[in-house]
């Protein structure tokens, strides 16, 4: 496995630092990386580096995206900071949880171990990880398993087709998943 990806995949869970923060420190703290990020990606496309963040962005890039601005990082934050703020907490942690454990665990298995290609590079290996991980999470958050299941498939399926969206679609949908079957 390249070493980037496991950076990556370590950045996505770094973000668990958001569930034990204040909101108002978390919201804060997200609008800054945000910004920093942004302003290093649009320099970065005008010929200038941005130190460390720049390092970091290229270290952990795939080749697709290099040449262009990389949204995913910026979609995560822009998805974290909606589930902080529009969400209730159990709804809020189930779609951030299954972003940074789930989404991270999923593409490691699925790099290391997977045979199985079911769509683009994802594979069946990973899929299921990605289902069966999420399911934990959500279960245990909720304590109901059609809550569970249903937030699950959602969440693997939004990571299996959604692209580069992913970091911004599957916290969301969990979220939003979450949230109507506690209304209801």
């Amino acid at each position: 496995m390249k070493t980037g990806i496991l950076v990556r995949k370590l950045i996505h869970v770094s973000s668990l630092v958001f569930v034990v923060l204040p909101l108002k420190l978390s919201n804060v703290g997200l609008v800054i990386i945000g910004t920093l990020y942004t302003l290093s990606e649009i320099l970065r496309l005008y010929g200038i580096k941005f130190p460390i963040v720049y390092d970091i962005t290229m270290f952990c890039a795939y080749p697709s995206e290099k040449k262009k601005f990389m949204k995913r990082p910026l979609l995560l934050i822009l998805a974290y900071l909606i589930l902080l703020n529009f969400f209730s907490p159990q709804a809020y942690l189930s779609g951030l949880l299954t972003t940074t454990i789930s989404d991270s665990v999923a593409a490691i298995i699925g790099l290391m171990i997977g045979k199985r290609k079911i769509y683009k590079n994802k594979t069946l290996e990973g899929f299921s990880v990605m289902f069966l991980s999420s399911f934990t999470i959500i279960v245990s958050l909720t304590q109901n398993g059609w809550f569970a299941l249903f937030a699950s498939i959602v969440a693997a399926v939004f990571e299996l087709l959604s692209g580069e969206w992913d970091n911004f679609l599957v916290p969301v949908s969990v979220a939003v998943v979450v949230e109507a079957f506690r209304i209801v």
